[in-house]
């Protein structure tokens, strides 16, 4: 879960970030209960999305995450990135323990629905250092074109 744990009465309370951790968990699962995806999805990596004349480029911010556990899917005009973050406990020594905890694992699943003007076919994706970059080109017909203004006619 993506909430800040207060551990001890001493621990500063954050509503804030509890607030907001509360309102992101709440609505994934409410997407999922729409879309029918198991709840086992608490979280997920954060996007932009740039568009230029030529292509749209989806970056996707994926920290920990190999590779080999993401899958990029186009059905119809839908784009599709699932993944998984598995978790992993590190334990210095045994006197070491968690005070706190707020990274987020599990399964993940974004959407996007395409408009019909890019090309399906040429889509392509790059992963760097935790980073996935989606490169959708967009059809001639769509690319924007400047016409140019004919005085005196």
């Amino acid at each position: 879960m993506g909430l800040v744990p207060r551990t001890s009465p001493r621990a500063p309370w954050r509503p804030y970030y509890s607030f907001q951790s509360m309102r992101s968990l709440l609505d994934e699962l409410s997407d999922g209960l729409e879309r029918g995806v198991s709840s086992e999805m608490l979280w997920s990596p954060a996007v932009e999305l740039a568009e230029t004349d030529g292509e749209l480029k989806f970056t996707v911010e994926l920290p920990g995450i190999e590779e080999k556990d993401v899958e990029i899917e186009v059905e119809k005009d839908v784009l599709t990135i699932r993944g998984e973050k598995r978790e992993e406990h590190r334990v210095e020594d045994e006197k070491s323990r968690y005070h706190v905890w707020e990274r987020s694992y599990g399964k993940f699943s974004r959407s996007f629905t395409l408009p019909g003007s890019v090309d399906a076919e040429k889509i392509s994706a790059d992963f760097k250092k935790g980073v996935l970059a989606i490169r959708v080109p967009k059809t001639a017909a769509a690319k924007a074109r400047r016409i140019e203004i004919v005085a005196g006619k």
